[in-house]
C-alpha cells in the first residue's frame, strides 16, 4: 500500500505521453487513455486465481515480440510477481535476460525474497517505503477535505500508507474511531 502500483502506471504515462516534458500531462490522448486504462502498449499482468500462470507470461512474452502499436515501448507490468509459481517465473528468464529493446518489464512485490534469485538477479531494484506522516497528513487533507487533525491520525494509524489511508478516509472510519473512543 505504499504505492508502487500506482508508481509504475505513472511512469508508464510518463513514457507514454505525447507532450512530456519532465513528467506526463495527464491531458494527451495518451495519457487520458492510460487513465482509463485503454492503451494499447501498456499490459497489467495480474494473478488469474492465486497465481500469475506460465501462460500467462508465455502470452506476455508473445506480446513482448512484436513492435509498440503507438509508442517507442511497450510496458508489462507484474504485480503481484512473487505470486508466480517456478516454472512460470522461469519462462521470463531469457525474456528479462535479453529484452526487446522497445519492452520493458516492471515486477511488483511487498515479498522480494519471495522472487526467485535466477529472477532477482536479472531485475534492477527500486525499493518503497512508507511516506512521512506529515506529507501523507498533507496529501490526505488535500484530497480528502479532512481537517487537519484527522488527516495526521489517519496517517500514524495507516503507519505512512497512502493506499490505506485513502481507503480509511472515503470511508466512516474515524466517525466510528471517535464513537468508539
Amino acid at each position: 500500500g505504499v504505492g508502487k502500483r500506482k508508481m509504475a502506471h505513472a511512469f508508464a504515462m510518463a513514457i507514454f505521453c505525447q507532450n512530456r516534458e519532465d513528467d506526463f500531462c495527464g491531458e494527451c490522448s495518451a495519457c487520458r487513455r492510460m487513465k482509463s486504462g485503454t492503451y494499447p502498449d501498456y499490459h497489467l499482468i495480474e494473478p488469474d486465481g492465486a497465481y500469475i500462470k506460465i501462460d500467462q507470461n508465455r502470452d506476455m512474452i508473445a506480446e513482448a515480440t512484436i513492435q509498440p502499436y503507438e509508442s517507442t515501448k511497450k510496458i508489462f507490468v507484474l504485480d503481484p510477481a512473487d505470486r508466480m509459481r517456478a516454472e512460470a517465473a522461469n519462462s521470463l528468464l531469457k525474456i528479462l535476460e535479453e529484452p526487446f529493446p522497445f519492452s520493458l518489464f516492471i515486477l511488483i512485490t511487498a515479498s522480494p525474497r519471495a522472487i526467485l534469485p535466477t529472477i532477482d538477479s536479472r531485475c534492477q531494484k527500486v525499493r518503497f517505503t512508507p511516506l512521512p506522516y506529515d506529507v501523507l497528513a498533507t496529501n490526505l487533507a488535500r484530497q480528502h477535505g479532512l481537517n487537519p487533525e484527522y488527516a495526521a491520525t489517519l496517517a500514524r494509524l495507516t503507519s505512512g500508507r497512502p493506499r490505506l489511508a485513502d481507503d480509511l478516509a472515503q470511508g466512516d472510519f474515524l466517525k466510528d474511531r471517535d464513537a468508539t473512543i
